[in-house]
């Protein structure tokens, strides 16, 4: 059985990858499909009236579908975006169980 070296977060930050979705699950980078049109008109009619609300309300921050997540570690899994002219320059540490919906 063929072994694979296991990415880290750190790692993935280092890397130069063409421009595109990257999930890192359990330490292995996975090249995403594109979204189509259809879900960033859907995600963004439904990111406006929620992020407002959030604003509004004092309940804490909202963040755009370019930002990287830490989602756990060791081995690590991270939800991930790049570009040619804006690379990722850092992950955000997202605490399990800090979203909470009433």
């Amino acid at each position: 059985m063929a072994m694979t070296r296991l990415i880290t977060a750190d790692e993935l930050l280092e890397m130069d990858l063409e421009p595109g979705r990257y999930d890192l699950i359990d330490g292995a980078l996975y090249h995403l499909a594109p979204a189509g049109g259809g879900h960033g008109q859907t995600t963004l009619m439904t990111t406006l009236p929620v992020g407002n609300y959030v604003v509004a309300n004092d309940f804490g921050i909202v963040f755009a579908a370019e930002t990287g997540f830490i989602l756990d570690e060791n081995p690590d899994v991270v939800v991930a975006r790049t570009s040619r002219s804006c690379g990722a320059a850092g992950w955000i540490r997202a605490a399990m169980g800090a979203v909470s919906f009433a």
